[in-house]
């Protein structure tokens, strides 16, 4: 799904938005990611399941008829290859060689693509400034002291000064951070990004 986020980013800090938010990237590119489960071969999961009638209908079909004809063992052994194509470019789990899988998803991770702009292009509303019908102007990056506030819409996720906040997980920081936006230094910058999760 894809979501709206502001990024806000001081001037002097030497990080690129891609820096600065490649912390919260899913799949275990990004932060700190650790081996957060374990699970045998045989231990059937449901995000497996899942993942593997979304994406591989056809093989997932072959192979849950296998694992009923000659148990989940044989048919792990038999469709290994496809199983693990679906762990990793879909789940960011990887099969040890111990035959265990692994997670490698990020504990923080929000994002697996984004773009500045995308969808929400234009959501920034400008003070005192005005496109070429007379309509107010809007752009997808500027200047905290340039945008109007109270008509730029509030988006689903905020990335302040490194820290994310969004409505779901964080909704009384969210707000907090939301109501003092219009407050921040002037020359912070303001990013409209489009992320996928």
């Amino acid at each position: 799904m894809h979501y709206c986020m502001y990024l806000i980013r001081d001037p002097k800090d030497w990080r690129s938005v891609e820096d600065i938010l490649r912390p919260y990237q899913e799949g275990g590119t990004g932060g700190p990611c650790l081996p957060l489960r374990k699970f045998a071969p045989n231990q059937w999961n449901f995000k497996l399941e899942k993942l593997l009638k979304e994406h591989y209908a056809e093989e997932a079909a072959e192979f849950l008829s296998d694992s009923k004809k000659n148990g989940l063992d044989s048919a792990w052994e038999k469709h290994r290859g496809i199983i693990q194509n679906c762990l990793r470019d879909w789940a960011g789990w990887i099969i040890g060689l111990d035959g265990f899988v692994y997670t490698v998803d990020n504990p923080n991770g929000k994002w697996d693509w984004f773009v500045v702009g995308g969808r929400w292009a234009d959501s920034l509303h400008l003070i005192d400034e005005q496109d070429a019908d007379g309509n107010q102007a809007t752009t997808s990056e500027a200047v905290i002291g340039e945008v109007d506030w109270i008509n730029t819409e509030r988006p689903f996720a905020i990335c302040y000064q490194g820290l994310w906040y969004d409505r779901d997980k964080t909704p009384l920081e969210y707000t907090e951070v939301w109501k003092r936006l219009p407050e921040a230094p002037a020359e912070y910058e303001v990013y409209v990004i489009d992320y996928h999760s």
